[in-house]
């Protein structure tokens, strides 16, 4: 599991939260990691930085695997440094509050009275990222800051036109009123929306809010209005799987210009863990509802995928639909995967995955 947050015993060099990109590293010294870091410099930073180049010693409590280009944001106060971009990441994502106004059964991040409001150092941060990068916003629940988030992509959309984001939300939040800011934006942004069945009651109990269902198809119409392009979500679970045919159904009726349609199997961390065995659906046991569901899409031009579906666990026909969509930083490939001839397309298992309370026929369907 790859570390995102590095606890430090020591550091010298900054004074003061900062935006950093690693140009090299450097060999050992007395049991102390010499990282060589390039300031990342504001306009005001000018006239005190006069080398952009600054030697840090960190004195790192445990061996750190780094490459050359990640771009940190350093808290010298707090001796803690926050990973914010890995050039070899398949994933990296911006999270600044892990509030919530749901409590999904299956959350994999249960909210928490807890905000990282560090817009500036965020700002300079996506600014320094590579050319034609792609960048997650996740949370909680990130329109909870809806004002605070629409002008930090507005800036940096403005200066950094060829960045993309993918920004994961409940959907709750999208007004009329913002249909105008929205339309700006919504060239660079792909939006993960969740919508767990096309009966009200029963994504409403999985979400946990009354009303939840209503009130996420009347802001999913604001959000066409403006333009926007929707990743629609759907978690697997024992609670939706005879319904994911008529969610299919009701997808092309109801919302047939979203961009496609994910159906995503269950995280086993966080709320999942509550009564797991009461929620997971085995799909390699049984691909039957599965497959009736996709190919109703199919036949109805709504596009599909499937993630975080190991693909023995998928039928072969159904295989091209995976992707590798668990982020590297959680993500781990069982023993028998390494024999795998489809490893490299195959998005493996969380961490956290517990093979007792997992699939019953892992591989099998290669036989």
């Amino acid at each position: 599991m790859i570390d995102l947050s590095i606890p430090i015993s020591d550091i010298k060099g900054l004074h003061e939260p900062a935006v950093v990109k690693l140009v090299s590293d450097g060999s050992n010294e007395s049991e102390k990691d010499i990282i060589i870091l390039e300031r990342i410099l504001t306009s005001a930073d000018k006239q005190v930085w006069t080398n952009p180049k600054l030697k840090i010693v960190v004195e790192i409590k445990k061996q750190l695997d780094v490459e050359n280009g990640e771009i940190w944001i350093v808290f010298p106060e707090s001796k803690q440094i926050n990973r914010f971009f890995r050039p070899s990441a398949n994933a990296n994502t911006l999270m600044f509050t892990e509030r919530c106004d749901q409590y999904c059964i299956m959350c994999s991040q249960p909210p928490k009275n807890k905000d990282y409001p560090f817009w500036d150092l965020f700002h300079q941060a996506i600014l320094s990222l590579p050319q034609n990068s792609f960048l997650g916003i996740s949370g909680g629940e990130p329109l909870l800051e809806k004002a605070l988030l629409f002008d930090l992509l507005e800036k940096c959309i403005a200066s950094r036109p060829d960045i993309q984001f993918h920004i994961l939300t409940n959907g709750q939040h999208f007004k009329r009123e913002d249909v105008e800011a929205l339309k700006s934006i919504n060239p660079n942004i792909l939006w993960g929306i969740p919508l767990y069945s096309s009966e009200p009651s029963i994504h409403d109990k999985v979400v946990g809010k009354e009303g939840a269902f209503e009130i996420l198809l009347d802001n999913i119409l604001n959000l066409y209005l403006s333009g926007g392009k929707i990743e629609l979500r759907t978690v697997l679970l024992q609670q939706n799987v005879a319904y994911l045919s008529h969610t299919a159904n009701f997808i092309a009726d109801k919302l047939p210009w979203i961009s496609f349609w994910a159906l995503m199997q269950l995280e086993p961390i966080g709320f999942a863990r509550i009564d797991y065995a009461e929620k997971f659906y085995d799909n390699s046991s049984n691909f039957n509802l599965i497959r009736m569901a996709l190919d109703t899409a199919r036949f109805k031009g709504i596009p599909s995928r499937l993630y975080n579906f190991p693909r023995c666990t998928v039928e072969s026909s159904y295989r091209d639909l995976t992707n590798k969509s668990i982020s590297d930083w959680k993500n781990k490939y069982l023993e028998s995967c390494f024999k795998c001839p489809e490893k490299n397309l195959c998005c493996g298992f969380f961490e956290w995955y517990n093979p007792s309370q997992g699939y019953s026929k892992i591989g099998e369907m290669y036989l």
